[in-house]
């Protein structure tokens, strides 16, 4: 079951990677941290606490407050998530990236789901944001 184990690697993949490094990683998607994301290869490290990951736990009736329409702007387009719960309350979700080339190592979007508890993890303004829902 799954995907055969093999390598993603191309010839054309391989000196596009070569070329990206030689061209000290531009593009990339970093931003506040240190050293200059512009001019360097990392490795990075934010450069303030604000940066850095943030991890909470939100209960369901927060959600509307915290993940509403008025939080999306034009640079929220490349991570999609759904969560859905059927007239029998069983729970299915699912995520995707668009694949952006030089995506950041580790920028993941990923769920998991059961009868009892929701976990959501997804890049929001280039930070991680982690939740963990109960369900209700």
């Amino acid at each position: 079951m799954g995907f055969k184990y093999e390598s993603l690697y191309t010839n054309t993949s391989y000196a596009e990677h070569h070329k990206w490094i030689k061209h000290n990683c531009q593009p990339n998607y970093r931003k506040n941290v240190s050293p200059d994301p512009t001019k360097s290869c990392g490795p990075y490290k934010p450069t303030n606490d604000k940066d850095k990951l943030a991890y909470s736990d939100v209960a369901i009736t927060d959600l509307p407050e915290k993940f509403s329409h008025k939080n999306a702007y034009h640079r929220n387009h490349d991570t999609i998530g759904m969560i859905v719960v059927d007239f029998e309350n069983n729970i299915s979700s699912g995520t995707s990236t668009n694949g952006a080339n030089h995506k950041i190592p580790g920028f993941k979007s990923c769920i998991y789901s059961d009868y009892n508890f929701i976990i959501v993890q997804s890049e929001i303004e280039d930070e991680y944001v982690s939740q963990s829902f109960k369900q209700f």
